[in-house]
């Protein structure tokens, strides 16, 4: 990772509604999530809930858009519970998305 000095974390990647619409997997300290939505529309919002064993109750659990998808997604929550966390989106721009977007989540214990 360059000079990072930050290293050694697992990380993975999906895409949300593969299997189960507006849910995921991803058993892995970091990663990266792509959004089932590629229209979001404009004040609209995402549910998103990612299954994870590494996230507890009182995990913290990091989530920042990583590509906006032709919008701006902003996260307003992520609410962690046993083995998952629910995570809020919203389309901030005054248009719709023009593709999916991209998430990038981090899980502290």
């Amino acid at each position: 990772m360059g000079d990072s000095h930050i290293f050694g974390y697992e990380k993975g990647s999906e895409t949300v509604g593969t299997i189960v619409p507006g849910e995921l997997t991803i058993n892995t300290m970091s990663g990266k999530i792509t959004s089932e939505s590629t229209n979001l529309a404009a004040s609209a919002t995402d549910t998103i809930t990612l299954y994870n064993s590494r996230i507890g109750v009182s995990s913290l659990v990091m989530v920042t858009p990583s590509s906006a998808g032709g919008c701006k997604p902003f996260v307003y929550e992520a609410v962690p519970s046993s083995g998952y966390v629910t995570i809020g989106v919203q389309n901030m721009a005054s248009s719709a998305c023009t593709s999916a977007y991209t998430l990038s989540f981090w899980v502290v214990n």
